[in-house]
């Protein structure tokens, strides 16, 4: 989870995010995550299902405002969350399927904006990503990789980004996922067509 954390602020850093959402599968994970990136200086909060109302709407206002540039979130959380400006999202954690990543996706690139959606994967994780890749078959995504004790080559890696990338890795590596070029509405886009195939 360090080494995920470690390389969520690089990729955040080197893209020079806006405002980024960074999606966790479990609530546990939120707070440890930020208070590792709190301590590494970056500027974020989070929202947990522990929270009241108030403290919700205080952390994400905070966001929102630009107060701080980055939101750690679930998905069940982040459901009905609208942030124009969210330029990138990062899955700390791989999408469970097609459909979380769909959903993940469609939080950036809003109103015709860029947007640059980062999957940082295990070896192991990678068969995920490939069941993502075969169902939107409309995106292309190319792949590069990323060493443990390396990952100051994930800034230069990112930055070279023009189309969907994935930035993978071989045994104990952490990998990378990127898409971009308008994320919201190929995530539309892609929601409707899943939504055809279950008709």
């Amino acid at each position: 989870q360090r080494h995920r954390a470690d390389m969520a602020r690089r990729v955040l850093f080197a893209l020079k995010a806006t405002q980024a959402l960074v999606f966790v599968n479990k609530d546990t994970k939120v707070r440890d995550l930020v208070f590792r990136l709190q301590r590494q200086s970056l500027e974020m909060t989070w929202l947990e299902a522990s929270m009241n109302k108030r403290s919700r709407r205080e952390h994400l206002d905070m966001f929102r405002s630009g107060k701080v540039k980055a939101l750690a979130v679930t998905d069940v959380l982040a459901r009905g969350l609208d942030v124009p400006r969210c330029d990138v999202v990062v899955n700390l954690d791989p999408p469970r399927d097609v459909i979380n990543y769909v959903h993940r996706a469609g939080r950036t690139g809003r109103l015709g904006r860029k947007g640059v959606v980062v999957t940082i994967l295990t070896p192991k994780e990678r068969i995920v990503m490939k069941k993502v890749k075969r169902s939107l078959s409309q995106i292309a995504f190319e792949e590069a990789f990323v060493a443990h004790g390396r990952l100051q080559s994930c800034a230069s890696a990112i930055r070279s980004v023009t189309n969907d990338t994935i930035v993978g890795a071989e045994k104990k590596s952490t990998s990378v996922t990127t898409k971009a070029n308008r994320v919201a509405s190929e995530a539309e886009s892609a929601k409707a067509k899943l939504a055809r195939r279950r008709r």
